[in-house]
């Protein structure tokens, strides 16, 4: 399996986060791609990212709001603001889109959901280069490979159309899944991030040849806490949310993925996306599963049992000790294929 990377990732560098009221180091960092690649570079094929321009970003990103992440930066420094630019003041539902503010200061609030995804001069760069990540995998998928996997940093699951959040600011597997779609017809998302993929899930609601099909922890106790309950169901029925308790062990997250990838077959995709958080690992700082390797192994070969190509595209996963072996356990899987 090819895997497509680039370095523009460390443009966007946080060096803080602000969490229940404490500033504390950022999880979401730049090593976590230098973790994977010394992970992965023995037994896979790493190849640089093509630019694919802003144009298959606007399949599911509204472009008023990626002027804001291009320009969000250069009119807060015109503004005189010093050091990352991070909402403080969140607009109420509509307003954005009714009417949004011309100041960078005020426009962040307009367009985020939370305080964890600051703009730095750099975040345009990284998130426009992990799209590209996405959509050149997605390339290779065409051109006839059978997997691929996309180094995509920063994150992407939780930003919609119009809106960022928890560290994501573009959302890579949904611009891939809109180019797959266009290109071969209905695809599906697997999102195995510990965290519901709130923005994807917004992105393709009423869209019912994409299907998107999430495990995560239960929302009523865990971020992004307003969206992944299982009633909520999309169009034609499309989305599928399997919520899942804290200390979540390897046998039931696999019974409830099994079930997940029976409602992916049934909606007979050309490609599957796999959204790959980490964070429900057992080492994770940031979630409250209790997964082994064995159980991202396994996840693998299952994946691979299922018949399309399959695009996996690297969301979450911050325990920097285990990430890297844990995402080759994965890779590995999908490349030796179903056991016979």
């Amino acid at each position: 399996m090819r895997v497509v990377a680039t370095d523009l990732h460390r443009d966007h560098h946080p060096r803080t986060e602000f969490v229940l009221g404490r500033v504390v180091p950022a999880f979401e960092m730049p090593e976590r791609v230098e973790r994977i690649i010394e992970a992965v570079r023995d037994s896979h094929s790493i190849i640089e990212s093509a630019e694919h321009g802003r144009g298959p970003l606007e399949r599911v990103h509204e472009p008023a709001y990626l002027d804001h992440l291009e320009t969000a930066w250069a009119d807060w420094v015109a503004e005189g603001g010093e050091g990352p630019l991070v909402a403080d003041t969140f607009a109420l539902e509509g307003v954005a889109a009714s009417s949004p503010p011309r100041g960078a200061e005020a426009r962040v609030g307009a367009y985020t959901f939370d305080a964890s995804t600051p703009i730095l001069e750099g975040t345009w760069r990284a998130a426009l280069a992990a799209a590209d990540c996405a959509l050149t995998a997605a390339d290779l998928l065409l051109g006839g490979d059978r997997a691929a996997y996309a180094l995509c940093r920063p994150p992407g699951h939780h930003a919609g159309r119009s809106f960022s959040g928890g560290y994501c600011y573009v959302n890579s597997a949904a611009v891939a899944a809109a180019a797959l779609r266009e290109a071969a017809g209905p695809v599906a998302i697997l999102d195995l991030d510990y965290h519901h993929g709130n923005g994807t899930q917004s992105i393709f609601w009423d869209d019912p040849t994409v299907l998107y099909a999430s495990l995560h922890a239960d929302p009523d106790l865990e971020y992004p806490y307003f969206t992944g309950r299982a009633d909520e169901r999309g169009a034609g029925e499309s989305v599928l949310n399997l919520p899942l308790p804290f200390d979540t062990e390897d046998d039931a997250y696999l019974e409830t993925a099994q079930g997940a990838l029976e409602r992916i077959a049934e909606h007979a995709p050309e490609a599957l996306i796999v959204s790959l958080g980490l964070d429900g690992h057992e080492d994770d700082p940031m979630g409250r599963f209790s997964l082994t390797d064995e159980a991202f192994r396994a996840l693998g070969t299952m994946v691979a049992g299922l018949g399309p190509p399959i695009l996996v595209v690297q969301e979450g996963g911050y325990a920097l000790d285990s990430l890297g072996r844990v995402v080759r356990a994965f890779l590995d899987a999908v490349d030796q294929g179903p056991v016979a």
